[in-house]
């Protein structure tokens, strides 16, 4: 990859306002910015650094002129929408079943938002100037008719105070899992484990505070404590929430394994672009559907995952009592009740 270069004849106004450039990093002195084209938007999984860009080009721009800038552009709140997840529960494959070019553009996982997140839940304030700028690059579209949507991210689930602050009139989506599939989907292998706890540790700090510990206490969790803080604490992120927003709609990542046109459908409807239902049954029928969604080359059997999954959980179901008895004692600390399969019900 080339060195981020400068703008050239380009203007900040033209980075602002033209979605062709997609806001990619910044960090204290600087925002990057990547070459992106809607194809390349399409085809891009994740917008962090496997970002499918049109050219290695990064163009590099002072941050302060860019927020200089950007006041003097935008006169309102952008207006986003959001999914929201807890990460293995589907969300890759709902975000990409519904990007859908002319009518809706997905930005999945944008890298300049989870870092933000991670910044400011580390207790930094200085990237809270810039996250109505971030929210508002995640408006740009290609055509008129087209709905913008993002998925988020793990550590975004922690600034949901700040993001909606920001936006409170967003539209949001939040695709809940269970706490025993949560728990089967973290198990399955050693880089899972090592997932979980790396954004613990990424995100120690507000997990701590929503769950009463201290981060020590949170470090000596064994592993499979570790994925129940991880569940609970998002839970707790996602409960917060409920009664302050008008506009959101709760989907079980169960019902969307079992009922995907209809998720897709609905989700659709509630983001203001409506796919039928037999729209939406095309989707599922198509080659999405028959690939890892985040490997795309990889075939992709749902009756062989499901068995695979109900072995597990019964190999695993010692561990899960010990993981929901270590929830629910935990729960009832806090003062909380809710259903662990059903937590937003």
């Amino acid at each position: 990859m080339t060195e981020p270069r400068s703008t050239e004849q380009l203007t900040i106004l033209d980075l602002l306002k033209r979605p062709n450039y997609f806001l990619w990093a910044y960090d204290n002195q600087h925002a990057v910015f990547a070459p992106v084209d809607r194809a390349r938007l399409h085809q891009s999984i994740f917008l962090d650094h496997r970002i499918k860009a049109v050219s290695d080009q990064r163009l590099k721009v002072s941050r302060s002129t860019l927020m200089q800038a950007a006041t003097e552009v935008n006169d309102a709140p952008p207006f986003n929408r959001f999914i929201l997840h807890m990460a293995h529960g589907g969300s890759t494959l709902l975000a990409r079943a519904i990007d859908l070019p002319g009518l809706s553009l997905v930005y999945r996982e944008p890298g300049v938002l989870r870092s933000i997140a991670v910044e400011i839940s580390s207790g930094s304030t200085k990237s809270l100037d810039f996250l109505l700028l971030a929210l508002s690059q995640l408006t740009k579209r290609f055509q008129a008719s087209e709905k913008t949507v993002v998925k988020a991210n793990v550590p975004v689930n922690f600034i949901l105070d700040e993001i909606f602050g920001a936006v409170p009139k967003a539209k949001v989506v939040i695709l809940v899992t269970g706490l025993t599939a949560y728990f089967v989907s973290l198990s399955r292998t050693e880089q899972h484990r090592l997932w979980v706890k790396s954004v613990l540790g990424e995100m120690r700090a507000k997990v701590a505070e929503n769950l009463q510990l201290t981060e020590y206490e949170l470090e000596k969790l064994d592993h499979k404590q570790r994925i129940g803080a991880l569940w609970l604490s998002q839970i707790i992120c996602f409960r917060r929430q409920l009664p302050k927003l008008q506009d959101i709609l709760v989907i079980d990542s169960e019902a969307f394994i079992n009922e995907p046109a209809t998720v897709i459908s609905t989700v659709s409807q509630h983001f203001g672009y409506g796919l039928s239902t037999e729209s939406s049954i095309k989707i599922t029928q198509s080659d999405l559907f028959k690939t890892y969604s985040k490997q795309p080359g990889k075939h992709f059997d749902r009756g062989s995952r499901m068995e695979e999954r109900e072995k597990l959980e019964h190999a695993l179901r010692d561990d899960l009592n010990i993981v929901r008895h270590w929830v629910l004692e935990k729960s009832d600390t806090l003062g909380l009740g809710f259903d662990l399969e059903h937590p937003l019900d």
